[in-house]
């Protein structure tokens, strides 16, 4: 309507669509109310949206679809809006406040969820963004906080994404009381500033690993981490520098340092912890490389940090064991009670995806009993002295190696797919 004073105009909008194409983005299934009023070049009104959906456009994904409702006024050339913005099945996230002035072209968005409350079959990070597909059952929460602002030129947008207390599914085991308080430089698309710092009071593996540390920062292009390090086996692992191309198939090379690894919870976690006990701790360099072969070890180096203990039962050894000559039966009779005063283990991916590692070990047979070698005259006049047993003597000097391997990559299949079995367990 229009007269002298003025005009009005009031509608009803149903299937609105828009491109914004500097956020690469996508507003489609509108619904709402337009009131505006106005004379000549000077107008202002409203509207209220009671239903939108903004869909990514990126080539790669980076949030899932959203719905917002909420209301957007224009006065003085100015507009401003402040919506809420919710998950298709209803469940509130936050809340978007903007405005934009219509001479420059310019504008500014504050995005606000300040509690992000995951739960198993109720929110969940994979919900919100495909980046977030390894966070499985997750429990806890979170806060973010956003700016996103732009001008003819271009846009930029900044964050802060805080994680308190959360819990969630690993291909380790569950992490617990996961804390991080992480910068991002950018939100569309997503990137951290370098530094990043995370701490994980727990992870449930065979081994528990206690007090993980990471230093990190993320790109669409590459994941950088910094420094890792965490308490395991009564000692610590850590690892250098690494980068992980997010771009294409690359290798990663990176190196494990491990130091005061007690081996006897290493052999305890094992199927063969009723057969076999080790006493003592191990440090040393682990490099690696992980690439289209899969991961290999190189020139991988473990030394004791002093005198231990290593007894293998006989039966670890199979029938070969039972069969033995006398002469074999004092290297088993060696495994059976030996006292080491060094041990040193070089660790090798060697052909077919196995993992060679050959032990050099200095010490001692220290049997729980005294004893020492008796041999029958008889039986050497007779030439049966080498088909009886012979006690190997307390004390008896021992300068071993002992090269043995597994089929790594057979146990990191079986691992993964452990992995993949615990995501569907309630």
């Amino acid at each position: 309507a229009a007269d002298a004073s003025g005009w009005t105009f009031n509608a009803v909008a149903r299937d609105a669509a828009m491109t914004l194409p500097l956020a690469t983005s996508r507003l489609d299934k509108g619904a709402g109310r337009i009131a505006f009023k106005g004379k000549g070049s000077d107008f202002g009104g409203s509207i209220a949206v009671t239903a939108a959906r903004l869909t990514d456009k990126a080539p790669a994904s980076r949030f899932n679809p959203l719905a917002g409702i909420g209301d957007i006024t224009l006065a003085s050339g100015i507009w401003r809006g402040r919506f809420t913005a919710s998950q298709p099945d209803g469940v509130t996230l936050g809340t978007a406040t903007f405005t934009h002035t219509m001479d420059t072209g310019s504008g500014e968005a504050k995005i606000a969820a300040p509690r992000l409350q995951f739960a198993p079959d109720k929110l969940q990070p994979a919900m919100l963004s495909p980046l977030l597909g390894p966070v499985k059952q997750a429990q806890g929460t979170a806060r973010f906080d956003g700016t996103v602002t732009w001008t003819r030129a271009g846009i930029d947008s900044n964050g802060t994404l805080a994680i308190d207390k959360l819990d969630f599914l690993t291909p380790l085991g569950t992490a617990h009381a996961v804390d991080a308080n992480i910068a991002l430089t950018s939100l569309l698309p997503p990137r951290t500033a370098p530094g990043q710092h995370i701490v994980i009071s727990r992870i449930d593996w065979t081994l528990p690993f206690t007090g993980v540390a990471l230093d990190l920062s993320f790109s669409p292009e590459v994941v950088r981490i910094e420094a890792a390090k965490t308490g395991i086996a009564e000692g610590s692992a850590s690892l250098g520098a690494l980068t992980v191309n997010l771009t294409g198939p690359r290798q990663i090379n990176g190196a494990a340092r491990l130091e005061g690894i007690a081996l006897a919870p290493l052999v305890t976690a094992t199927n063969l912890g009723s057969k076999i006990r080790l006493e003592g701790k191990v440090t040393g360099n682990i490099p690696f490389a992980v690439g289209p072969e899969g991961f290999r070890i190189t020139n991988g180096r473990l030394a004791s940090d002093g005198p231990g203990r290593i007894s293998l039962e006989r039966s670890v050894w199979g029938e070969a064991a039972l069969t033995a000559n006398s002469v074999q039966d004092l290297a088993y009779q060696a495994l059976e009670y030996l006292a080491f005063d060094s041990l040193s283990a070089e660790v090798n991916s060697v052909a077919a995806g196995r993992l060679q590692i050959v032990f050099h070990i200095k010490g001692r047979s220290d049997p729980p009993k005294p004893q020492q070698a008796e041999i029958q005259f008889g039986d050497i006049l007779n030439g049966t002295v080498m088909q009886k047993p012979i006690a190997l003597p307390s004390g008896t000097p021992i300068d071993l190696t002992l090269d043995t391997s597994l089929n790594f990559d057979e146990l990191l299949k079986s691992y993964a797919e452990a992995w993949s079995k615990s995501l569907g367990a309630p």
